[in-house]
């Protein structure tokens, strides 16, 4: 789930994912690069791709080149 809610605690939330993802991003690096770093934090793929999803709407990445960049 995207937001905690009664139901759903912040630590399982895909809200308390982002900052993992923001960190990682020290230098340029591919998304399947970074998702073998951090699939232990995600429960699968598509998890992760709404992060990085969220991620861009909220403009603090970017993609260029084939390549993740924080913005």
């Amino acid at each position: 789930m995207i937001v905690p809610n009664k139901a759903i605690p912040y630590s399982t939330s895909l809200l308390s994912k982002l900052p993992t993802i923001l960190d990682s991003i020290n230098a340029p690096i591919p998304p399947v690069e970074l998702y073998h770093e951090l699939h232990s934090n995600f429960d699968d793929l598509s998890q992760f791709l709404l992060a990085l999803d969220t991620l861009y709407v909220l403009e603090k990445v970017t993609i260029e080149n084939g390549e993740l960049r924080q913005c």
